[in-house]
């Protein structure tokens, strides 16, 4: 069982299909008609809700970027549609560089959009306004946020018919580990119908033992914890297989292990971790079958470098992104699944129980602009125009050249390291220096 929405809504579009012609052949067409029509509504009642949510979770992150490219091409954050910037090409796409930048979005969208809309100035002769960067901005982040369909939702099937598909969540302190695995324990036995087991397995932490047991009550789902002896440091690989033995004994679904929060450097702690994941694997045939990381959208780019080093250590299959409904900088989002290539699968955008939601890239792209439907089709439709008149192509995929990084190098290039490509690392670099500059000058003013 795949826990995305995409899949989701396939198998539902089936079931109504199969109603449709099960009751028509009993001649109950017009039951049939009826059950379709109240599924439709809910289901536009459903994604509105979740429009809304991301929408408003996104707030401060869309204020600040639409500000700043407002700035450049003389449109305010309310006319998205307003044409004709201010100053030369080449001052507004170092402006435009410098705002991307400073909006999390890492060095490779941040060029692949400068490229798309400088040819496409350099082809058609026409000046720049906020609808064509808008447009082309709109494009390439969605492009940059789609992953492979094997790569989308949570694996939430076990390997062996008869044993839990088990989960561990890990990150570190404060990034809202345990009220992720409680929200998504709700959504799991309140959606899916599936049984869940929470594993306590932070050993140091009597508060976080606590908390999970709060909501493990809230969500109505089960929860081993540590012994008395455990405690206050206790073991936790114990905790864990206790935990996985109760799951198998007693045919629960899903297992979903909380750990203790740790940086990942530590080495001491991340060996710990690997402990349990090796653990895990003598336990349950192909476990842990999902490894979540839980970042905290306030952290920004940094939330990459987190990724990057918890995947060599660990292994990371995907992230949940919580608490962006605090931050002006969840830009960083795109940079995550195109640098390092890994999948945001869940994104949480309130206090709420029913406040994480699945990840959509359209929808996430769309709540950062503050796109209504009808704004987000003229975006791909103005983007599809510039994109083929600029580089021949239609399909939206940027153009290359030899003089073009690797991810990877971009990925180096953007916190001033070397890279392959003298010129285009020491482009980034002063970029990256001019944002560092422009936020030193701001705390100074205040």
């Amino acid at each position: 069982m795949v826990f995305d929405f995409i899949k989701k809504r396939s198998e539902e579009g089936i079931n109504q299909f199969q109603n449709i012609a099960t009751k028509s052949f009993e001649g109950k067409l017009g039951e049939a008609l009826s059950d379709s029509a109240l599924y439709v509504r809910e289901r536009q009642r459903a994604d509105k809700e979740n429009w809304k949510k991301l929408t408003a979770g996104l707030s401060r992150s869309r204020d600040v970027l639409l500000s700043d490219l407002g700035g450049i091409f003389g449109a305010s954050a309310s006319m998205k549609g307003a044409a004709g910037g201010k100053g030369s090409l080449s001052d507004q796409l170092e402006q435009l560089e410098d705002v991307l930048l400073r909006a999390d979005l890492g060095s490779v969208t941040t060029t692949a959009v400068l490229r798309d809309v400088r040819e496409y100035s350099r082809s058609t002769g026409e000046g720049l306004g906020m609808q064509e960067v808008l447009a082309v901005l709109r494009s390439r982040l969605v492009q940059a946020l789609t992953v492979p369909p094997e790569q989308r939702g949570l694996n939430l099937i076990g390997t062996t018919p008869g044993e839990p598909a088990v989960m561990l969540v890990i990150g570190a302190n404060g990034m809202g580990k345990t009220t992720t695995i409680g929200k998504l324990a709700y959504r799991i036995r309140s959606e899916l119908n599936q049984t869940v087991l929470l594993g306590a397995c932070d050993t140091f932490r009597a508060a976080a033992v606590t908390q999970l047991q709060q909501w493990a009550v809230r969500a109505n789902v089960s929860i081993e914890c540590p012994t008395p002896e455990e405690e206050g440091g206790g073991d936790p690989v114990s905790v864990a297989r206790r935990t996985l033995q109760r799951g198998k004994a007693e045919g629960f679904d899903i297992v979903i292990l909380d750990t203790s929060g740790r940086l990942s450097n530590n080495y001491a702690l991340t060996l710990q971790l690997q402990e349990i994941r090796d653990m895990v694997q003598q336990e349950v045939l192909g476990g842990p079958h999902e490894t979540l990381l839980v970042v905290d959208g306030s952290v920004g780019r940094n939330a990459v470098l987190q990724a990057e080093t918890w995947r060599s250590k660990v292994g990371v299959t995907g992230l949940a992104v919580t608490k962006l409904d605090g931050t002006a900088r969840g830009g960083f989002v795109v940079s995550v699944v195109r640098d390092l290539k890994l999948p945001v699968k869940l994104v949480g955008v309130g206090e709420g129980i029913e406040d994480l939601r699945d990840f959509s890239p359209e929808l996430f792209v769309d709540a950062l602009l503050g796109n209504t439907e009808a704004d987000a089709q003229k975006m791909r439709e103005k983007a599809n125009d510039m994109l083929t008149s600029s580089d021949g192509s239609d399909d939206g995929s940027p153009s290359t050249s030899s003089t073009e990084l690797s991810a990877a190098e971009r990925l180096r290039a953007s916190f001033g390291e070397s890279s392959g490509s003298a010129e285009v690392a020491k482009s980034s670099r002063k970029a990256v220096k001019r944002v560092k500059s422009k936020k030193r000058q701001q705390k100074s003013k205040r």
